[in-house]
């Protein structure tokens, strides 16, 4: 029996900078200190892995620029979610960040019994 769970819950994904700039590496401390200000603030499940994203310039449709970045997933509210960018945006010093809502729904799928 698979449950259907709505849509008020959704699941996001997040890019964090690793580096400040070309010359400075965030630790992970910094990360950390990101981490306990976003679970102390919003009831939220993180995912994480690293990747290397390339940045398109939305004019062209080029890329300008390529940087190693974090990809977190949320799993929270819209709310939730618009308040971990503000903390985001803040506590890496960014001008913008980039995130996309990956589902509005969550399948829970219980193994039936025999």
């Amino acid at each position: 029996m698979a449950v259907y769970i709505g849509p008020k819950i959704c699941l996001w994904e997040i890019f964090i900078p690793k580096n400040h700039n070309k010359e400075t590496i965030y630790g992970v401390s910094h990360h950390r200190e990101w981490n306990k200000k976003v679970t102390k603030e919003t009831n939220v499940i993180l995912l994480s892995s690293t990747v290397y994203k390339e940045r398109l310039c939305p004019t062209i449709r080029e890329p300008f620029f390529s940087e190693e970045m974090l990809l977190l997933r949320v799993y929270c509210t819209q709310e939730e979610f618009d308040r971990i960018l503000d903390i985001t945006v803040d506590h890496y010093d960014r001008d913008e960040i980039i995130a996309f809502k990956i589902s509005e729904n969550m399948i829970v799928k219980k193994r039936m019994n025999t």
